[in-house]
């Protein structure tokens, strides 16, 4: 399963381009199509700006799904992370990924660095959504596969 928004569909289309299409997953859907993304507004009403909602919607799909589950993907918004939130919100996504591995036999994630945005201004958010990035490589490397989105 992957939850997202706006960018992970851009994800999805490329991910059918190369021959691995997803199905939609929606609020109340069950997994059991193989590949299955869903957009966290849809799903949960969540919309940018809010990781840690999207982290407890997300969890909560999971194991709703979790006698099929095999594998889940996670990408956090542009907004959802600036230089007032991003250790916190480090810390809740490693509790959240520990909680889901300790509950479901054999689960394995895979890590999205954060998107950044293209700027002009002064600030604009990129530096804390790159230390994220940097920290779930380093965090998830030698448990995880981790998408370089921001590569």
């Amino acid at each position: 399963m992957f939850l997202h928004q706006s960018v992970g569909q851009d994800l999805e289309e490329g991910c059918r381009n190369n021959g691995f299409s997803w199905e939609y997953y929606g609020n109340g859907d069950k997994i059991n199509k193989g590949l299955m993304g869903g957009i966290f507004v849809d799903v949960g009403g969540i919309a940018n700006g809010d990781p840690y909602e999207k982290m407890r919607v997300f969890t909560e799909q999971i194991l709703k799904n979790k006698e099929v589950v095999k594998i889940g993907v996670f990408k956090f918004g542009y907004a959802d992370i600036d230089d007032g939130n991003y250790q916190k919100v480090q810390e809740a996504y490693k509790v959240m990924v520990d909680d889901l591995k300790l509950q479901i036999v054999g689960f394995r994630m895979l890590h999205v660095t954060p998107p950044l945005v293209y700027s002009v201004e002064t600030f604009d958010g990129n530096a804390a959504r790159m230390k994220v990035g940097q920290w779930m490589k380093t965090t998830f490397a030698t448990k995880d596969v981790i998408f370089d989105l921001q590569a």
